[in-house]
């Protein structure tokens, strides 16, 4: 079951993101908690999310100053905000999709189902790698022995 986390300083606005992604009857635990960029942070670090669903205004700072307090992000962000004027700024921090207040529950559901494929492809990538690494055939090796002036190359 992957975890979503919904960090937005309406309550409203968390709720309702909720229920739309319950909607969607995926294997999601939706967890609205964030409703600041403190409390954003602690959630982030207590729910360790899969996704997060992030405001960029909020009254004690911006979702950038979330994300610039993670330098190591494990989590895939969807951007979710009424200003589009952010959208540039947002491109820096590399999120899988921005989405403009009103949500719109189709737009919701895409960007979700990209998450969730882009997490897949990760962890297949990452298991393919580990398989690679251990079929790779032994390395030559070579071993030096010395004996009196003479080196010999087994």
């Amino acid at each position: 079951m992957k975890k979503v986390l919904i960090i937005d300083d309406e309550n409203r606005t968390r709720q309702l993101i909720a229920e739309m992604i319950e909607s969607f009857d995926m294997d999601i635990e939706t967890i609205p908690e964030g409703r600041n960029v403190k409390s954003g942070i602690k959630a982030i670090k207590i729910h360790n999310p899969d996704i997060v669903f992030l405001d960029i205004k909020m009254p004690d700072g911006t979702g950038f100053d979330v994300l610039a307090s993670m330098p190591n992000k494990t989590f895939e962000v969807i951007f979710i905000t009424a200003y589009e004027e952010f959208a540039i700024k947002a491109i820096k921090f590399n999120p899988l999709d921005y989405l403009l207040k009103p949500i719109d529950i189709t737009e919701l559901k895409a960007a979700l189902e990209k998450a969730l494929k882009t997490i897949e492809n990760r962890s297949e990538r990452a298991y393919l790698d580990v398989l690679q690494r251990g079929v790779r055939p032994l390395e030559k090796r070579r071993l030096a022995l010395k004996r009196q002036e003479i080196i010999h190359f087994a």
